[in-house]
């Protein structure tokens, strides 16, 4: 009877160690399912943020070229407000200074850039370094 009691602790303690062998494997690989899960989602993470950072920096290029652009058109308003003041009379002078007063830098509508303005807004933007890395 002790060698059939034997014998049977040997079986359980022998299935006790193959389910345990079973279940660690599954844990390993579920580990290493997770952990590969974790590098692609960083992955995938790092690619947005240079997505959304690239994007960004093309942002900043696009509005420092609409800001030069800008610039462009308040020297020539100032150069076409100098002509008037050559030309016109005193009342006029006065009034179209005033109306230069009133024109500020954050003032000027899309409706104010010429084709001329558009082209430069596209070229100054285009031929930025960032931006021929980028395309």
């Amino acid at each position: 009877m002790e060698k059939s009691q034997a014998l049977k602790n040997a079986d359980i303690i022998e299935y006790v160690k193959n389910v345990e062998t079973y279940y660690m494997s599954q844990i390993r690989s579920f580990r290493l399912a997770k952990e590969k899960h974790i590098q692609r989602v960083k992955a995938v993470t790092n690619l947005q943020a240079k997505e959304v950072s690239d994007r960004t920096e093309l942002l900043e290029i696009f509005l420092d070229a609409v800001e030069k652009v800008k610039a462009q058109i308040i020297r020539r308003k100032n150069q076409s407000g100098a002509s008037l003041q050559k030309s016109n009379t005193h009342i006029e002078i006065e009034e179209s200074l005033l109306k230069l007063d009133e024109f500020g830098k954050d003032k000027i509508s899309y409706s104010e850039f010429t084709e001329t303005d558009k082209k430069s807004l596209l070229e100054i933007f285009l031929l930025h370094e960032t931006t021929l890395k980028a395309v």
